[in-house]
């Protein structure tokens, strides 16, 4: 079989690159469609004034609504700040929630304690371990894209 010549070898090669990049386009637009679908979404700070319906339509999207931990900051009502976290949870359940803190400022709790004195309070009023593993543990993790609790390594850190 004769060498071809120069060019039809150029030829040949540019061809092939251009069918690969093709190739890997198609490969990336379907990841980044599939990455789309899956990006799970944060409804953060909503007021009362969202509606239910309203609500609805974000758990339609598979979005995580937030619930702030703030009860305990500086100049606020906590009594009022709980009852609506305990409102939120009744009216969206556990599942579709995300408990953030909301706190670290100066003269407020730290973020991790600010979580805490959050889940006791709602212990008190009757919110139960499992919601608040969802809430503070497993919801959160789903955002970010970890793999479930039970599938992380239990090795030494």
């Amino acid at each position: 079989m004769p060498t071809p010549a120069p060019k039809a070898l150029i030829d040949r090669a540019v061809a092939l690159a251009e069918q690969w990049q093709h190739r890997a386009n198609q490969l990336l637009t379907r990841a980044e469609k599939k990455r789309q679908q899956q990006m799970l979404r944060l409804l953060t700070h909503p007021g009362d004034n969202v509606t239910d319906a309203q609500y609805q339509e974000v758990k339609k999207l598979g979005a995580f609504v937030e619930v702030n931990a703030d009860f305990y900051q500086e100049g606020d009502k906590p009594e009022e700040k709980i009852a609506f976290a305990v409102k939120q949870i009744k009216r969206l359940g556990a599942e579709s929630i995300v408990m953030g803190s909301d706190c670290g400022q100066l003269n407020n709790p730290l973020p991790a304690d600010c979580l805490a004195l959050a889940a006791r309070a709602l212990r008190t009023r009757g919110v139960t371990e499992r919601p608040l593993d969802m809430m503070l543990k497993e919801n959160p993790a789903r955002l970010l894209g970890l793999p479930p609790m039970a599938s992380r390594s239990t090795g030494s850190r």
